[in-house]
């Protein structure tokens, strides 16, 4: 019960993130925060980074159901079967929950952080996106470092 209280505060992080955007910024604006960092008001109709964005919405709306129900499966065995990885899973589920809500009552997840050097800039991201990455990040160490910890050295 304690693992869904903290995905579900970790969704409410990130919907009142993506609110305060869109009651603040423009749709399809730019606010500078630094040298490296705009707030813009971003809709992204598709998947990481907006790949797939020129798919018709009805086949959008049946991939997303499709990999929403793969990451619940998946999540689910993590947090039942491998319990080191549960950090892992509260991020990634709380992630897809935000995103998920925004695809299905917003028609689109609100991007808003825009981190740039130099003319380049990264796509668009947001909560719900830096929580799935930061869950991906430590679970890809867990096993290097698992790895690691594995190797037999020659005496």
């Amino acid at each position: 019960m304690k693992n869904i209280f903290i995905v579900f505060i970790y969704f409410i992080i990130d919907q009142l993130t993506k609110f305060y955007i869109v009651i603040t910024i423009p749709f399809e604006s730019s606010y500078k925060v630094t040298n490296f960092l705009n707030f813009v008001h971003i809709k992204n109709k598709g998947f990481v980074l907006g790949f797939f964005s020129n798919l018709d919405e009805s086949l959008l709306l049946i991939l997303h159901i499709l990999l929403f129900f793969l990451a619940i499966i998946i999540i689910f065995k993590l947090i039942y079967v491998e319990l080191r990885f549960r950090t892992v899973s509260i991020l990634l589920f709380a992630g897809a929950i935000g995103n998920s809500f925004d695809r299905i009552f917003k028609g689109g997840v609100i991007d808003f952080l825009d981190f740039h050097y130099f003319g380049y800039h990264w796509p668009a991201f947001n909560i719900a996106d830096l929580m799935i990455s930061l869950g991906v990040i430590i679970y890809i160490l867990f096993f290097i470092l698992e790895g690691r910890s594995n190797v037999h050295r020659p005496s």
